[in-house]
């Protein structure tokens, strides 16, 4: 809950073009904006790790210079920093900026997940059943005796209704948050939500990953276009 209200505060103090889903600081040098890393919220679910890497492939399809998390966590070693300690700065007083080579970070953070499970319907379905009829019958011999034999006339077709569980297909839900901030001061320059939904986990961050770095991109380049600072 106090994550939660910090978030909506952040967001509030934010000013500029706000969409439904993201909200940008339009008073930054958006103009000089190019490079950005990528890092995971420590909160994090284990089934999702990876999820900074889905955002750096879009972020790269969107048009950013972007510094891999293995380079990032590189970096941050030879400084004896952690992902969570990067914005702490380094012992000689260095920025995450001058440490990584990089404009802002962008930390990416699942906020609620829903595995993929089963969505089960009901379906009608109607089953046709053949029945043959047989009668004794009784026929003439070429000597000219009679037999009496079982012979089939016909056939009895009849149909059922009946209300099977089916299979529909498979949801997971990710609810993403993105938060864009800038590696020298540490201030926070853009906010992004994303309900993500997909047959399965990854799918779900994929959506997610992709509507937002778009977003992202967007954000920026009408806000660069507005003026920026």
């Amino acid at each position: 809950m106090r994550r939660a209200l910090v978030l909506a505060a952040a967001l509030a103090l934010l000013c500029g073009c706000a969409g439904g889903d993201s909200v940008i600081k339009k008073d930054y040098d958006w103009a000089a904006f190019k490079r950005v890393g990528v890092i995971p919220a420590r909160e994090n679910p284990r089934a999702l790790a990876g999820v900074e890497d889905v955002f750096s492939k879009y972020l790269m399809r969107a048009g950013f210079s972007v510094v891999e998390r293995s380079k990032i966590e590189y970096l941050l070693s030879e400084q004896k920093l952690s992902l969570e300690g990067v914005f702490a700065g380094a012992p000689d007083g260095r920025k995450p900026g001058d440490i990584l080579g990089v404009d802002a970070v962008l930390i990416v953070q699942v906020m609620a997940f829903n595995p993929s499970r089963k969505n089960i319907g009901v379906v009608d379905e109607t089953t046709r059943t053949e029945t043959p009829v047989f009668r004794r019958v009784e026929e003439k011999n070429p000597d000219g005796t009679r037999t009496e034999r079982v012979k089939r006339v016909g056939t009895n077709v009849s149909y059922h209704d009946k209300s099977v569980p089916q299979v529909l297909g498979y949801s997971a839900q990710v609810s993403v948050t993105a938060r864009l901030v800038d590696a020298w001061t540490g201030e926070l320059l853009w906010v992004g939500t994303r309900e993500g939904e997909g047959p399965s986990a990854l799918s779900a961050v994929d959506d997610s990953a992709g509507y937002l770095s778009s977003e992202l991109a967007s954000d920026i380049k009408k806000s660069a276009a507005k003026g920026g600072k």
